[in-house]
């Protein structure tokens, strides 16, 4: 399978033209993930490292732990309070 072929079924988000480009895109993408929860973070990469049999327990744990975290709390209430002063 070719990178076009990649991008194209979704298994890639994003295909680089030239070498060069490959460390400073994942740069970029390591940046915006940052951006977000920690606790997501270490939650995903918690799943990279699994087994893939553990795939479907850690989501559905990660998902029950995420739902009542107090980072999602504040970004889903400051994203609704923008909604409002539309």
């Amino acid at each position: 399978m070719d990178a076009d072929e990649a991008l194209r079924i979704g298994l890639v988000n994003r295909v680089v033209a030239e070498p060069a480009e490959l460390l400073p895109a994942a740069h970029g993408l390591i940046d915006e993930m940052a951006k977000g929860s920690a606790l997501a973070l270490r939650l995903t990469k918690l799943a990279v490292d699994a087994p893939p049999a553990a795939h479907p327990h850690l989501d559905l744990v990660s998902q029950a732990v995420l739902f009542e975290d107090e980072e999602k709390h504040r970004r889903m209430t400051d994203f609704l309070e923008r909604r409002r002063s539309r």
